[in-house]
C-alpha cells in the first residue's frame, strides 16, 4: 500500500517537473550575442528576426545585439547583405554567438542604375559595376586613373604623364566625328563635366558604366557616348566611425630616351666620315664628309663639360596623400564628412599639382514618411607646368645635345668673345645653341676645327624656358545638392532634387624676355572662366507587386541652365618684373595663326527634360524594361529643340526555369537583349545662330559721320535647321554563374549606328564664311565584349580570385553626307588623317614607303622630283608627281581590342594583387622624328646604320638624314602602338582585429603599392610611351584627327606606402 502511494507521488512529482520544463521552454528569454565574419571581423547592421514575427534588432558597432521576448523554443534568422542567412534554433540559450559565411552569389547584388537601383539578377541592359575593394591604393591622384583595364569596353588612355592631367575616356569607341565622345559622369546623381577628379577613392561606395544605349537613355541627349555613375558613401548609424588613410611614395620615368653621348656620336661621325671618304677616294672623287659642326660641339664639351639634359629637366618626384571620414548618426539622422589632400610633384622641373577637397553629405528622416538629405562638395585644384608647350618642351629636352651648357662662365665668355668682341653675354646668363656659332676650335688633341656652328639655334634650352616661365592653372569648384522624399502611398514616393555645380578657372601665364628667343619682349596671357550649372529634378516612383508580378514605375521632370563667363587676354611687357597687363605694351588681338587671344565671352545655355521608365518582372523570371527620355535644348533651332529618346530591353532568367533545376553547376544564367536611342548635343553653343559683335561705319565724304552696326563675329555659318545627332543600338547579352559562384560572367554583342551626325562642313568663301555645322552623315560601332570573374582557389584561410575584360570593337563611317565620301584633315607637318566612307572613321593617308634609293642613279631614273639617294622612295600613281593623289590608307589609331586582368590572393592577414592591362593594334604617329637632332641622337632612329653615299649604304632602310620627301608625310613615322603593361601591383597587411581592438583601433591596415612596374611594348615602337597622344595646335582639336605623338612624356612608374586605419 505504501509502495503504491510513494509511486503515485513520484508520478505526481515528474508531471508537474515534466509541465514545468516544457513551461520554461515556451516562456519568453532575452538572447544577446555577437555576429561575426568568417575572418573575425564584427558585422554591423546584421538584421536579428524571431522566425515567423516582426520581433527584431540590428547589430552594433561590435557585432552584438540583444534581444528580447524571445520564444525559447523560437527560431533566430541572421541576415545580412552579401552573406548567407542563417537560422539557430534557440533551445533557450541566453547566448547565441554566430558566424556569417559570405555568399558570393550575393555579393554585390544591387546596382545603381540611372535615377534608381536595381537588382543585378534583374538588369537587362549592360550595366557593369566596378569592383572598388582596393581602390584607395592605387598611387594615383586621379580616381579616373585607377579604373584603367576594370571594365570591358571602358577605354581610359593616359594620353599625357604631366601630373594631374585627366586621361582620355571612351566607351564603346568612337560614336561621333565633331562632337564630343566623352562619357557622361554623375556623381550622386549630379552629371558633373570632370567629375571623376572630384571623387576621392575612400568616399567612393560604388561605380557603375551604363555602356548600352538602353541602360543610358533615362539620361538622353547626354549619354551618346556612355554614362559612369559614381556613388559616395552616406553616414551610418550608431557610434561615430573614423577613418584615415595615409600614403607617401615617389614616382620617376620607367624608360628615358636613349640617346648617344656626344662621345658615342663623334665616335659614330668619325666612322662614318672614314667610310664615306674612303669610298669617294675609291672612284677618284674628292668629295669629303663635312663633320666640322659635330667635332666644334664635342670641343665645346671638351671645354665646359658634358651634361645629360633629361638630367636636368626630369626628378624623381614626391607624391603624398591624406584622406580622413568621418560617420555617425541615429535613426532620425545620419552624416557623412570627409575631406582630403593630394600632392603631385610631377617628374619634370616647375611641375606641381595640388588638390584639396571635402564632402558633406546629411540625411535625416524628418517623420515617418518624409526623408530630407543635403550635400555640398568644394574642391581647389592648382597645376603648375614647365611651359605652356610642355610637349613642345620635352621634345626640344630630347634635341639638346650634351655638349652644350646650361649657364655662361667666365671661361665661355672669354672664349666666345676672343672670336666675337660684340658678344654681350654675361656669367650667369642661359647659353644659346647660337652663342656658339662660326667660331673656332681645337680639340684637346691639337685638331683645329676652322670654323663651326655646332648648333645654329635661336631657341633657348629648356632649362632657361622652364626657369623663365610662371605658368598655373588654378580651379574652384563647389557641388551642392538636396533632395526631400516624400511617401506619399504605399509604394508611391514623390523625390524633388535640387541642386548646383560652380567652376571657376584661372590660368595666369608669364615668360621673361630672356626665356625666348632673342628680341622678343616678355609675353603673357590670363584667362578666368566661371561657369555655374543649375539641375532640378522631380520624379514620382510607384512600386507595386501582386501574385507575380512585379512593377517599379518612374515619371519624372528635370530642368538644367548652365552659364558660362569667359575673359582672355594676351600682352607683350616691356620688362620681365611687372606681369600684370595695365603694364602691357600691346595686347595681342590675334596670334601669327589668327586665333583670337583677347576676348570675353557669355553663354547660357537651357535644357528641360521629360522621362519615365517602367521596369517589369513576371515570376521573377521574365524581364521587361522600357523608358523613354524627352530633351529640349537651347543649342538647336526653335524647330528641332526636342530630341526623343526610347529603350526597351528585355531579360529571361534561364535558370530559374523548371527544367534547369537539375542542372547543379548552373546558378544563373540569363538572356538579355536591348534596343535604345541616345543623343549628342555637344557643339559648339549658337551654332544654329549667326553671332554679331559692334563695328562703326563711316559714311559720307570728308570729315563725314561714323555709325554704329553689326557684323559677324565668327566664321561659322548659323544653321537654324541644326537637330539632334542620334544613336540607335542593339545590344545582346549572356550572364552567367557557375560552380557554386566560383565562376562568373557576361558577354555582350553591340551594333549601334549614329545618324544626323554634327558635322563642321566647309562651304564656298563667296558666302563670307568658311563653314557651318550640319546634320551630314553616319557612323556604325560594333564590338564584342567579355567579362570574367572565377574564384580559382576559395578555403578558410586562403582566397585567389581573378577578373578577366576583354573589348573589341570596330567602327565605320557610312556617310558624310550627300554625295562626299572622302574627308582630308592635316596636321601640323601636313600629315595626313582621312575619313572614307566605307571605312574606319579615322585612318592615317600617308605616303607608302617602299624603301630607299640605293643609289644616286636609282634615284635620278625614278623622274621624281626632289628624290635622291639615301632618301625615301615612296609609291607614286604613275605620273612622276607626288601629291595628294598618291597618299593611301596607310593603318588607323584604333586598337583591334584592348584587356585587363587583375588576380587578387589573401592568405589570412596578407592580401597581394596585381593588374595586366593592355592594348593590341593601332598605330601612333611620331611627330619627334621630324626634328633632324632627335633622327641624329636617338639610337632608336638607327643614325649608325644610315645611307651615306652609295658605296656607304648602311643597313639598306635608313634612309639619309636630310633631303628627299619629308618624313613626315610618309607611313615611315607610323609605329605599332601594341602594348602590355604591369599596371598595378599592391601587397598589404591587415592586422588582426582583435589585436586592433587592444590598441584602439577597428582596423589597421599596411600597404606598399606600385604602378606601371612593368611596360611591355612593339619592337618597332621608337617612342618612350605609346599612350601619349598631343595636341600641338588647333588642328589636332578635330575629333577626325587622332594618334599623334610629339614630344609625348615618358612613362612613370610609381612606388607608394600607405597606412588605413579606422576608429
Amino acid at each position: 500500500m505504501k509502495n503504491k502511494k510513494l509511486i503515485k507521488v513520484v508520478t505526481l512529482v515528474l508531471g508537474i517537473m515534466l509541465l514545468f520544463i516544457q513551461s520554461l521552454s515556451a516562456q519568453n528569454i532575452g538572447v544577446s550575442g555577437i555576429v561575426t565574419a568568417e575572418n573575425g571581423e564584427p558585422l554591423v547592421g546584421v538584421s536579428v528576426v524571431v522566425k515567423g514575427t516582426s520581433n527584431g534588432v540590428v547589430t552594433g558597432l561590435k557585432g552584438d545585439y540583444i534581444l528580447n521576448n524571445v520564444p525559447g523554443n523560437g527560431t533566430l534568422i541572421f541576415s545580412y547583405i552579401s552573406f548567407a542567412t542563417t537560422e539557430v534554433a534557440v533551445n533557450s540559450q541566453r547566448q547565441i554567438n554566430v558566424i556569417l559565411k559570405e555568399d558570393v552569389l550575393l555579393l554585390e547584388e544591387l546596382v545603381v542604375i540611372g535615377y534608381g537601383v536595381q537588382k543585378k539578377s534583374h538588369l537587362t541592359g549592360s550595366i557593369a559595376k566596378i569592383n572598388t575593394s582596393g581602390i584607395g591604393d592605387i598611387p594615383v591622384s586621379r580616381l579616373d586613373n585607377a579604373l584603367q583595364g576594370k571594365v570591358a569596353g571602358l577605354n581610359i588612355q593616359n594620353t599625357s604623364s604631366e601630373a594631374g592631367v585627366a586621361p582620355s575616356i571612351r566607351i564603346r569607341g568612337m560614336g561621333s566625328i565633331s562632337a564630343s565622345t566623352s562619357p557622361l559622369i554623375v556623381v550622386d546623381g549630379y552629371p558633373i563635366s570632370g567629375g571623376l577628379e572630384m571623387v576621392n577613392s575612400s568616399d567612393v561606395e560604388s561605380i557603375e558604366v551604363l555602356k548600352d544605349a538602353a541602360s543610358a537613355a533615362i539620361y538622353g541627349s547626354r549619354a551618346a557616348s556612355g554614362v559612369i555613375l559614381v556613388t559616395t558613401k552616406s553616414g551610418t548609424a550608431n557610434k561615430p566611425s573614423y577613418n584615415i588613410r595615409v600614403s607617401s611614395g615617389y614616382k620617376q620615368t620607367y624608360k628615358r630616351v636613349d640617346r648617344y653621348s656626344t662621345q658615342e656620336y663623334i665616335d659614330l661621325r668619325l666612322s662614318q666620315k672614314a667610310g664615306y671618304d674612303a669610298y669617294m677616294t675609291s672612284i677618284g672623287s674628292s668629295s669629303r664628309l663635312n663633320i666640322n659642326n659635330d667635332l666644334g660641339a664635342y670641343a665645346v664639351g671638351e671645354m665646359f663639360g658634358f651634361r645629360d639634359w633629361q638630367d636636368l629637366g626630369l626628378q624623381t618626384a614626391n607624391i603624398s596623400n591624406i584622406q580622413a571620414n568621418v560617420s555617425d548618426g541615429n535613426e532620425k539622422i545620419r552624416y557623412y564628412v570627409s575631406g582630403n589632400y593630394d600632392f603631385d610633384q610631377g617628374i619634370m622641373i616647375k611641375s606641381q599639382y595640388n588638390k584639396f577637397n571635402m564632402r558633406t553629405k546629411i540625411d535625416a528622416k524628418l517623420s515617418k514618411n518624409v526623408k530630407f538629405g543635403i550635400s555640398f562638395s568644394p574642391q581647389y585644384t592648382r597645376r603648375q607646368r614647365p611651359s605652356n608647350s610642355s610637349g613642345g618642351w620635352y621634345n626640344n629636352l630630347i634635341r639638346t645635345g650634351d655638349w652644350m651648357p646650361v649657364y655662361h662662365t667666365q671661361e665661355s665668355i672669354d672664349f666666345i668673345t676672343a672670336q666675337r668682341p660684340t658678344f654681350a653675354k654675361k656669367v650667369g646668363d642661359y647659353v644659346l645653341g647660337a652663342d656658339f656659332s662660326n667660331l673656332k676650335f681645337t680639340l684637346k688633341d691639337g685638331t683645329v676645327i676652322a670654323k663651326a656652328t655646332p648648333w645654329n639655334t635661336s631657341d633657348n634650352s629648356p632649362i632657361n624656358i622652364a626657369d623663365k616661365t610662371n605658368f598655373v592653372e588654378e580651379n574652384y569648384s563647389l557641388n551642392g545638392n538636396t533632395y526631400l522624399d516624400i511617401k506619399i502611398l504605399e509604394g508611391l514616393t514623390f523625390r524633388t532634387s535640387n541642386g548646383f555645380f560652380l567652376n571657376y578657372m584661372n590660368e595666369d601665364y608669364f615668360i621673361k624676355s630672356d626665356g625666348l628667343k632673342p628680341g622678343n619682349l616678355a609675353n603673357g596671357t590670363y584667362e578666368n572662366d566661371l561657369m555655374i550649372d543649375f539641375l532640378s529634378e522631380n520624379t514620382l516612383n510607384y512600386s507595386r507587386s501582386f501574385g507575380k508580378h512585379n512593377f517599379d514605375v518612374l515619371a519624372g521632370f528635370t530642368s538644367n541652365l548652365t552659364k558660362h563667363r569667359t575673359a582672355a587676354i594676351a600682352g607683350t611687357f616691356g620688362n620681365d618684373y611687372i606681369s600684370t597687363f595695365n603694364a602691357a605694351t600691346a595686347i595681342i588681338q590675334k596670334d601669327a595663326g589668327g586665333n583670337i587671344q583677347t576676348y570675353t565671352n557669355k553663354e547660357t545655355i537651357a535644357m528641360v527634360s521629360y522621362l519615365a521608365r517602367v521596369n517589369y518582372s513576371y515570376a521573377d523570371k521574365y524581364l521587361l524594361s522600357a523608358s523613354w527620355r524627352a530633351d529640349g535644348s537651347s543649342k538647336f533651332g526653335p524647330n528641332n529643340r526636342y530630341g526623343y529618346f526610347p529603350s526597351v530591353s528585355l531579360g529571361w532568367r534561364v535558370s530559374e526555369e523548371g527544367f534547369m533545376k537539375n542542372i547543379t553547376w548552373i546558378d544563373r544564367l540569363k538572356l538579355r537583349g536591348s534596343y535604345g536611342v541616345t543623343g549628342n548635343n555637344n557643339i559648339t553653343n549658337y551654332a544654329a545662330y549667326n553671332t554679331l559683335s559692334l563695328v562703326y561705319y563711316p559714311l559720307g565724304s570728308g570729315t563725314g559721320s561714323v555709325s554704329p552696326g553689326f557684323i559677324n563675329t565668327n566664321s561659322t555659318l548659323g544653321n537654324r535647321s541644326l537637330t539632334w545627332e542620334q544613336t540607335n543600338e542593339l545590344n545582346a547579352g549572356l550572364d552567367f554563374s557557375f560552380f557554386d559562384g566560383r565562376l562568373n560572367g557576361s558577354v555582350d554583342y553591340y551594333n549601334s549606328q549614329t545618324k544626323a551626325l554634327l558635322l563642321r562642313q566647309d562651304i564656298p568663301s563667296i558666302t563670307g564664311f568658311l563653314n557651318y555645322w550640319n546634320n551630314a552623315g553616319k557612323i556604325r560601332n560594333s564590338g564584342i565584349e567579355v567579362e570574367l570573374d572565377s574564384y580559382n582557389i576559395r578555403t578558410k584561410n586562403f582566397t585567389w580570385q581573378t577578373a578577366f575584360n576583354i573589348a573589341a570593337n570596330k567602327n565605320k563611317l557610312l556617310s558624310l553626307g550627300g554625295d562626299q565620301t572622302f574627308n582630308l584633315q592635316l596636321g601640323e607637318r601636313n600629315e595626313g588623317y582621312a575619313a572614307i566612307v566605307g571605312q574606319p572613321a579615322i585612318q592615317y593617308y600617308q605616303f607608302k614607303v617602299l624603301g630607299i634609293y640605293m643609289t644616286q642613279a636609282e634615284a635620278l631614273a625614278s623622274g621624281i622630283s626632289g628624290a635622291a639617294g639615301g632618301t625615301l622612295k615612296v609609291w607614286d600613281n604613275g605620273d612622276k608627281i607626288l601629291n595628294e593623289n598618291d597618299r593611301v590608307v596607310s593603318g588607323s589609331p584604333f586598337p583591334d581590342f584592348t584587356w585587363g586582368m587583375t588576380n587578387t590572393f589573401k592568405y589570412k592577414s596578407l592580401d597581394f594583387s596585381f593588374l595586366i592591362q593592355g592594348s593590341q593594334g593601332g598605330k601612333i604617329m611620331n611627330g619627334d622624328i621630324n626634328y633632324s637632332e632627335t633622327r641624329r641622337y636617338v639610337k632608336n632612329y638607327n643614325y649608325a646604320n644610315s645611307w651615306l653615299c652609295d658605296g656607304v649604304q648602311g643597313d639598306g632602310k635608313t634612309p639619309i638624314n636630310s633631303g628627299g620627301i619629308n618624313w613626315m608625310w610618309t607611313d615611315y613615322v607610323l609605329e605599332d602602338a601594341s602594348y602590355a603593361a604591369l599596371r598595378e601591383v599592391t601587397l598589404g597587411f591587415t592586422l588582426n582585429s582583435k589585436i586592433s581592438k587592444k590598441i584602439g583601433m577597428k582596423s589597421f591596415r599596411a600597404y606598399i603599392s606600385g604602378q606601371n612596374l612593368m611596360f611591355l611594348t612593339s619592337k618597332g615602337l621608337r617612342l618612350v610611351n605609346p599612350e601619349a597622344r598631343t595636341t600641338p595646335t588647333s588642328a589636332y582639336n578635330s575629333p577626325l584627327v587622332a594618334g599623334y605623338s610629339r614630344g609625348g612624356f615618358p612613362l612613370q612608374t610609381t612606388i607608394s606606402f600607405g597606412l588605413s586605419f579606422s576608429l
